[in-house]
C-alpha cells in the first residue's frame, strides 16, 4: 500500500513538471515570436488604397494597437496614443488594426480623435498570429518584428511610456 502511494506521488509531481515546462516553453515562444508576413487594408488615413505588409515594417520597432470603434475602453484611450504617437514620430511605428468595426465607423472615431497615425483593417489572421485575447490590446513589436510586452485592456501613459522605453 505504502508503495502504491508513493508511486502515485513520484506521477503526480512528474505529470506537475511536466506541466509546468509546456506552460513555460508556451510563453517563452508567445513572447519571442515573430508573426508571419500578413497583409492589411489601409483604412486611415482615408484616401490611400494601399496594402500595409507587417514584413515591411521589419527594421523600427513598432506599437500595434487592436481595437474597435464601438469599445468603450479604446475611445478612452485614443487620446494617450495619439501623444504618444506624435512624441516617438521618426523613431516608432504607430498602427492601428481596426476589428470587427464598418469601416465608416472607424475613420468617423479616427476624425474625432485625431489620429494621425495609420490604421488597417484587422482580420482573424491578424487577431490570430499576434494571439489578441481582447479590445483594447497593444502589442510591442522590436525591430525585427517579435513581440516584446503587451498591454491586455485599456493602456494608459504610465504603461506605454514603460513599454517605450523598451526600445
Amino acid at each position: 500500500m505504502r508503495s502504491v502511494s508513493l508511486a502515485a506521488r513520484a506521477l503526480a509531481l512528474a505529470l506537475v513538471t511536466t506541466l509546468f515546462a509546456l506552460l513555460v516553453y508556451h510563453f517563452a515562444a508567445a513572447k519571442t515570436a515573430s508573426a508571419a508576413d500578413l497583409r492589411l487594408a489601409v483604412i486611415w488615413p482615408s484616401g490611400k488604397h494601399a496594402v500595409l505588409s507587417t514584413r515591411a515594417l521589419r527594421g523600427r520597432p513598432v506599437v500595434l494597437n487592436f481595437w474597435a470603434s464601438w469599445c468603450g475602453p479604446c475611445r478612452r484611450e485614443a487620446h494617450v496614443l495619439r501623444s504618444a504617437a506624435e512624441q516617438a514620430r521618426g523613431n516608432v511605428v504607430f498602427i492601428g488594426v481596426d476589428v470587427h468595426d464598418a469601416t465608416g465607423d472607424a475613420r468617423s472615431f479616427l476624425r474625432r480623435h485625431g489620429i494621425t497615425y495609420t490604421v488597417v483593417r484587422g482580420n482573424d489572421a491578424a487577431i490570430s498570429a499576434y494571439r489578441v485575447e481582447g479590445l483594447p490590446e497593444t502589442i510591442y513589436l522590436d525591430a525585427r518584428g517579435h513581440v516584446l510586452a503587451r498591454t491586455v485592456g485599456e493602456v494608459t501613459a504610465r504603461a506605454l511610456t514603460a513599454n517605450l522605453a523598451r526600445f
